[in-house]
């Protein structure tokens, strides 16, 4: 991200400048995730979903650059549009994934999660499912998080 900021910003000359942004930058982002990640409490599919909506957010903004046609000559117009879209798709899928680290009740009458066996709700283990196109009843022995 802070390659593609400078590049849309700054000269595009034959310097080492974008190899030291790109180095501080991905050195800041390796030591900043786990600051981050202990600050959020998000989990590993969160973090998954919120990377895949950075990316198309960056296709997205890419694509309005060249429909737009701002990747001509030195393709700072283009490189803002991918930084911008970037950013905006992992704000929105930060926003979008809010429900997803919910805890939701077990309903099984088995439950495993961080090393212990528990008893669920015999009531909220039967319910109903369709098979062979009809209803019938179904019954959840086991189910865990690991």
């Amino acid at each position: 991200m802070p390659l593609l900021i400078a590049a849309s910003v700054g000269p595009h000359n034959g310097t080492k400048a974008p190899l030291w942004i790109l180095l501080a930058g991905s050195t800041a982002g390796v030591i900043a995730g786990p600051i981050l990640n202990h600050a959020l409490l998000f989990s590993r599919g969160r973090w998954n979903l919120v990377s895949l909506g950075g990316f198309v957010g960056a296709l997205m903004g890419a694509g309005v650059g060249v429909i737009t046609n701002t990747w001509v000559g030195e393709a700072r117009g283009g490189l803002a549009l991918t930084a911008a879209g970037s950013v905006a798709g992992l704000l929105l899928m930060a926003k979008l994934s809010s429900g997803f680290d919910e805890d939701r009740p077990s309903t099984a009458l088995l439950h495993f999660e961080q090393g212990r066996l528990s008893a669920g709700n015999p009531l909220a283990a039967v319910a109903p499912a369709r098979f062979r196109e009809r209803t019938v009843p179904q019954l959840s022995v086991f189910d865990g998080r690991f």
